[in-house]
């Protein structure tokens, strides 16, 4: 049996990875362990802003696929905060902020499998590696079933506001990037007391991945891969 390793943006993406992801696919898949492993130091990205450089995630992932030659490797990212340019940028990142929102993600995985499968070599086999651009955030997939905010540790405003943002896209991975509408912000103007690790994941779990699936097309075509 396989082992999947997925290298993830921070302490929320790990534990969706370990409260949600791990369950699902041990119980319907082939793989006898999957981990999350969080990319680099998150404090200080914390300084400098964003997620680690390409290079630098390219040699972990590298590292990973020849150490262990049974695994998958994959990423679970945020979209919004991959570098754009300079010696840190992403390959397609640029790119793909010039293209429509339903090709943006995608765009950059495809940029990142063709990359790495250079590197790897002629006989490296490209379905080893399933990478995951989040399309913008994390929290996108908490719009995706709003049940989880009539908890009554959350303001009723957290519901209202999350449904008129939902009634606006069709999916809740369209919801923009922006600095101050992105996901995680518009929950935050509504309820500042969200705290990502915290809630997140559990709300997540609270959903659950039919509904995630549902919603969210791009994430439902990565599960699925990972499922096969």
């Amino acid at each position: 049996m396989r082992r999947l390793h997925l290298f993830v943006e921070g302490p929320t993406e790990e534990s969706f990875v370990n409260r949600v992801l791990r369950p699902h696919l041990i119980g319907c898949s082939h793989y006898s362990l999957v981990s999350a492993r969080i990319l680099g130091d998150a404090r200080r990205r914390q300084e400098r802003g964003g997620i680690r450089g390409w290079p630098n995630v390219k040699r972990d992932l590298e590292l990973q696929l020849k150490n262990d030659p049974l695994c998958r490797v994959g990423t679970l990212v945020d979209y919004y905060g991959l570098p754009a340019d300079g010696d840190r940028a992403w390959p397609g990142r640029a790119e793909a902020s010039k293209k429509p929102i339903s090709e943006r993600a995608e765009f950059v995985q495809a940029a990142t499998r063709e990359e790495l499968r250079q590197t790897m070599g002629q006989n490296f086999d490209p379905s080893r590696f399933v990478p995951l651009v989040l399309l913008h955030e994390f929290e996108a997939l908490l719009f995706s079933n709003l049940d989880w905010t009539r908890d009554p540790r959350f303001p009723k405003r957290l519901f209202d506001s999350m449904l008129a943002v939902r009634e606006k896209v069709n999916s809740p991975e369209e919801i923009d990037d922006g600095p101050s509408t992105s996901p995680s912000k518009r929950i935050l103007e509504a309820h500042p007391g969200y705290r990502r690790v915290l809630d997140g994941p559990p709300a997540a779990e609270a959903i659950g991945l039919p509904a995630i699936m549902e919603a969210c097309p791009h994430f439902a075509a990565w599960l699925r891969s990972l499922e096969r």
